[in-house]
């Protein structure tokens, strides 16, 4: 279904090649994931499969041959191949435009020639399999950034393509929504013989779906086969810049102690304890929740009382929300889709304003503050950065706020090159932001944020789309500011950094609180967590699965994957 020969791509001649030399094959019906660190080449592979390389990039150097559904791509006009080859864009408000959610995602059937009857049936069915079907006459601009996700994937499956190519679609879903897509993928691999092409950063998202999984580095396949054979090898993984399934590192760090102590690699939390099992000895039943609390004796910066609010299509996003966050907290804000989240944290800062009860920053209600004023107290780091990044430079993006609130020149080129090298961009000074990559980008908009020493930060999503040494490095820059004592708020589908990074957990269900305490606690909460349509990582999945038999209680579950190995190790029977 698809050939690649020695294929090179070079976007300018004194660039380096960002595909080089990559020859592959995949069987029509096969379901591939593609991993690998920002710059690996992973959406040029996509874009050459598509036929967008070369045709649609002026001025680069092409060599090879791509042939996909039976079409020479590389020679041939792209928008002539849609009946046959679908993709979804890493960034899907790029392929919103209809006036309407229904007639957005009709426009690529509509535009095949399909009758009217099929068009309706196909745009209904997928619309409703993604979970907008109650959103027909919503614009897309009103949509979530993960709804928006939804609804370009659901234009694309509208065509029924022969071979569907994904880019990262899933990144701002919810774990629950980012498994019902990838379940719709394989139905449609299953029923219709549909090849998919999943470039996605989620390891254990690839391991689950994908037939053969290939990790780009350096414009090159650097590694592929099963699942299993790649994501066994981890110390690999890790080396190409992609991180592997926790259960693959801890089964990893138990072979270390003790041997051959998986026959094979186990990709599932299910698969990692039934292995283990036979070989734990006994231990007291220590499985009550431990008495965690959330220790902090600020005052409070951030305050929500009764609050609601209701946006002008009627939608209720938040209802009765209180909550009260103190000095130097580091707070997650999880759940679902749609769930409040975003609609809350923009009423910190003055984006949004309650339709009722009271927000207060630093015991002033916001309705009284202008929003410049409350800019200066709360930095905000929006879930799309390109929201907020307008200059024509990284160093004037990042001087922009500094200039606005009257700092000196002299001041400003002291604090900005400083910024700069903490964000690792320094030398992108001269570059414009737009033409950087996503990770690079979200580091130019925090740096721009930071750069004001706000009292409180609120980020949304900071993970979305990063590869995992992009995210530890974010995570670390905000780790060294909450030590200096800013307070931090994160919105965020990604529970890994729930779990090693913040204290305090606020669950989002329907707009209303569902959970208000500590994080350790929080992974052992169950019907919190279905309310909240919360998927552990497997981490903490395998914590709750041996709590009983490990003596895991809330108060000293390990949060990381080498303190799980050493609690485990002390267990294994001799």
């Amino acid at each position: 279904m698809i050939e690649l020969r020695n294929v090179t791509w070079q976007y300018e001649d004194d660039l380096p090649p960002a595909l080089d030399d990559v020859s592959m094959s995949v069987a029509e019906g096969e379901f591939i994931g593609i991993v690998g660190a920002t710059g690996s080449g992973k959406s040029s592979l996509a874009y050459a499969i598509r036929g967008m390389i070369p045709t649609f990039f002026e001025g680069g150097t092409f060599r090879g041959s791509v042939v996909t559904a039976g079409m020479n791509v590389a020679e041939s006009d792209a928008q002539f191949s849609s009946d046959r080859i679908g993709m979804v864009f890493q960034d899907a408000s790029s392929q919103a435009f209809g006036s309407t959610v229904l007639q957005d995602a009709s426009f690529g059937p509509v535009n095949l020639g399909l009758p009217r009857a099929t068009v309706v049936d196909r745009v209904r069915m997928y619309l409703e399999r993604v979970r907008l079907q109650k959103k027909h006459n919503q614009s897309p601009a009103t949509l979530s950034g993960g709804e928006t996700q939804r609804l370009a994937i659901a234009g694309v499956l509208a065509m029924q393509p022969r071979v569907l190519i994904l880019d990262e679609p899933v990144a701002e879903l919810d774990p629950h929504g980012r498994k019902e897509i990838c379940d719709i993928l394989d139905e449609l691999r299953a029923d219709l013989g549909v090849t998919v092409i999943l470039i996605e950063q989620d390891p254990d998202l690839i391991a689950r779906y994908a037939d053969r999984v290939l990790i780009m580095a350096d414009g090159k396949i650097a590694r592929q086969g099963t699942p299993r054979e790649v994501f066994g090898d981890a110390e690999a993984c890790i080396a190409l810049g992609v991180f592997p399934p926790e259960t693959a590192l801890l089964a990893q760090e138990l072979t270390r102690t003790f041997g051959d102590f998986y026959a094979e690699t186990p990709l599932t939390a299910t698969e990692f304890v039934a292995d283990l099992l036979p070989r734990l000895s006994a231990t007291p039943n220590l499985s009550a929740v431990g008495s965690a609390v959330v220790e902090s004796t600020g005052d409070f910066v951030l305050e929500a009382i009764g609050v609601g609010h209701r946006y002008e299509n009627g939608f209720q996003a938040l209802n009765d929300v209180s909550l009260q966050i103190r000095t130097g907290e580091y707070v997650a804000i999880v759940g679902t889709n749609g769930a409040g989240k975003t609609t809350l944290t923009k009423h910190f800062n003055g984006i949004r304003r309650p339709t009722s009860g009271t927000v207060r920053v630093d015991g002033k209600d916001i309705l009284n503050v202008a929003t410049p004023d409350l800019a200066m107290s709360i930095g905000y780091c929006f879930q799309n950065p390109d929201h907020q990044i307008f200059a024509p430079s990284v160093y004037e993006e990042v001087e922009y706020g500094l200039k606005c609130y009257g700092v000196s020149e002299e001041e400003r080129e002291k604090r900005v090159p400083e910024i700069l090298a903490v964000f690792d961009i320094d030398e992108l000074a001269d570059t414009n932001p737009l033409n950087l990559g996503k990770g690079q980008r979200q580091k130019v908009a925090l740096a721009s944020i930071l750069i004001l020493r706000p009292k409180i930060l609120v980020i949304d999503e900071p993970t979305t789309g990063l590869d995992w040494q992009e995210c530890v490095q974010i995570l670390d820059i905000l780790d060294e500011f909450h030590a200096s004592g800013t307070t931090i708020v994160v919105v965020t589908h990604d529970m890994r950094l729930v779990r090693e990074r913040s204290k305090r957990v606020i669950a989002m269900s329907a707009g209303q609180v569902a959970y208000d305490g500590p994080s350790s606690e929080f992974f052992f909460q169950a019907d919190v967590l279905t309310e909240a349509d919360i998927e552990l990582t497997p981490l903490s999945e395998i914590a709750t699965m041996l709590a009983e038999r490990v003596g895991i209680t809330a108060s000293d579950m390990p949060l990381t994957v080498d303190g799980m190995a050493a609690l485990l190790a002390e267990r294994v029977a001799p």
